[in-house]
């Protein structure tokens, strides 16, 4: 089980890095940049700030996946225990440890909110 997750994940994460790159250069609040394009210049002040901005919406979705796949993977874990304490136990852990990360990763967004000039919501 945990070698066909790791082989999704995997798979997830190439499709991604294997889609087409752009053949010319984007712009970004009138930077040049290789690979990112910043549709929205209200989000940010600068170019630096409209970068920021895509990569923690970036990890949120990123968070976002993991935390529904870790707590899937703990409530099959937990169901399928079978009376198994030990099984039960590793099912109700990787429950609370997602929670704990969802939550944390809601911290480190509200800390950014706070630094990033106009916030990152815009």
């Amino acid at each position: 089980m945990k070698k066909l997750i790791s082989i999704l994940l995997l798979a997830v994460a190439l499709s991604g890095a294997l889609a087409p790159w752009p053949a010319m250069a984007a712009q970004c609040n009138t930077v040049e940049t290789s690979i990112i394009a910043c549709k929205d210049s209200a989000k940010g002040a600068n170019a630096i700030t409209a970068i920021i901005v895509q990569v923690i919406d970036f990890m949120a979705i990123g968070v976002g996946i993991a935390v529904v796949g870790g707590i899937v993977y703990g409530s099959l874990r937990y169901t399928t225990a079978n009376g198994n304490a030990a099984t039960a136990q590793q099912g109700i852990m990787i429950i609370v440890n997602a929670v704990i990360g969802l939550v944390l990763f809601i911290l480190l967004y509200a800390i950014v909110n706070f630094l990033v000039p106009g916030g990152v919501l815009g």
